[in-house]
């Protein structure tokens, strides 16, 4: 491609030459227009014009790309343009525009079938694309299926390399300065969810494409990557806050069950619970426990009430029988958070060989 000059080409009518120093004016005026812009992403000043018509000899050298303005009856009322060009793979990717007063009278398929036509002919490519996606319905597809690929494959991956961080033990920790039992955040929950939360960060910074250039960059209207940068920062402080609390998400003591969450904290105390709960849950990796409380009258009926407990770091089996252990034996509730009493408790409600 380098060794050849770039040629006129003509096609039905139209007649395809390369761009001149004084063609900045139409430039201009094209890259102005609404419909132009929207497809192409940029306007231009007259020196911005200058720039760009002299650019395309330089692309043409390094065999990168190609344009040629489209005039009618003498007239540029057009570009077609090879934006990217890769002769080893035999591939050239197309973009046009048309001025708004030649629409409609075909200017675009013929320009495209000059231009096809020579790089078929001469180049001997074996593919030339011209992409256009003009339905909100593509283009939400399109969209679907980014964002379900970004989520799904971390998400997949996450699952297949916590599958035995996902295995909760049937015991608690013992803190005997607290006098209590507590339940670490379930590592399955806290390190590789943060990973995933700070992966996706990256899609809160918007991009565009280069017009004319095989590249990218932040998308920089107004104060738009002013506010992309504050969100991914915002968020990425927010993933290293969680790492570094180390808190235990849930306690069993004297007085009842805490379960903590990331700004705030649920109390059960144990003498609101009737005996009898909470029923054993479906799955040891359970979410939630629904506990029963005392009704508000004497005639009332038990009021069921949910505790999350999904991101504590204990068997759902387990803690479910604890807590209807100690429910229905108050008196061994003052013996919580000594080391025997957790041995006792690990034999009584059967986690001792989990």
């Amino acid at each position: 491609m380098a060794a050849l000059a770039q040629p006129e080409l003509r096609s039905d009518g139209v007649h395809l030459r390369p761009w001149l120093p004084a063609d900045r004016a139409v430039v201009v005026a094209a890259y102005a227009d609404a419909a132009i812009r929207r497809w192409h992403c940029r306007s231009m000043t007259d020196d911005e014009a200058a720039d760009w018509i002299a650019a395309w000899p330089g692309r043409w050298r390094t065999e990168t790309g190609a344009g040629w303005a489209v005039c009618d009856a003498g007239v540029v009322v057009g570009q077609i343009s090879l934006r990217r060009v890769v002769l080893a793979d035999g591939l050239a990717e197309v973009s046009y525009w048309v001025l708004p007063a030649a629409r409609g009278r075909r200017v675009a398929p013929r320009a495209l079938a000059a231009v096809s036509a020579w790089c078929f002919d001469t180049l001997r490519l074996h593919r030339v694309e011209l992409w256009r996606i003009d339905s909100t319905a593509v283009a939400l597809l399109a969209w679907a299926a980014g964002i379900a690929g970004s989520i799904l494959v971390p998400a997949l991956g996450h699952l297949l390399l916590t599958r035995e961080a996902r295995r909760r033990p049937a015991t608690f920790q013992v803190d005997p300065a607290g006098r209590r039992f507590t339940a670490p955040a379930a590592p399955a929950w806290a390190g590789p969810w943060s990973i995933i939360v700070a992966w996706l960060a990256g899609g809160l910074l918007l991009t565009e494409r280069v017009p004319g250039e095989d590249r990218v960059r932040f998308f920089e209207s107004g104060d738009a990557l002013v506010w992309n940068v504050l969100a991914v920062v915002a968020v990425l402080v927010f993933v290293v806050l969680v790492l570094l609390d180390d808190r235990p998400r849930l306690t069993l003591d004297e007085a009842g069950i805490t379960v903590r969450g990331l700004v705030r904290r649920r109390i059960v105390r144990w003498d609101r619970l009737l005996p009898g709960g909470p029923p054993a849950p479906a799955g040891k990796a359970a979410a939630t426990l629904v506990l029963s409380q005392q009704p508000s009258t004497p005639a009332g009926r038990p009021v069921p009430r949910s505790l999350a407990v999904g991101r504590a770091h204990v068997d759902a089996v387990f803690l479910a029988g604890s807590v209807r252990h100690y429910v229905e034996h108050p008196e061994r509730r003052a013996a919580i958070g000594a080391a025997p009493e957790l041995n006792r408790l690990r034999a009584v409600v059967g986690g001792a060989g989990s």
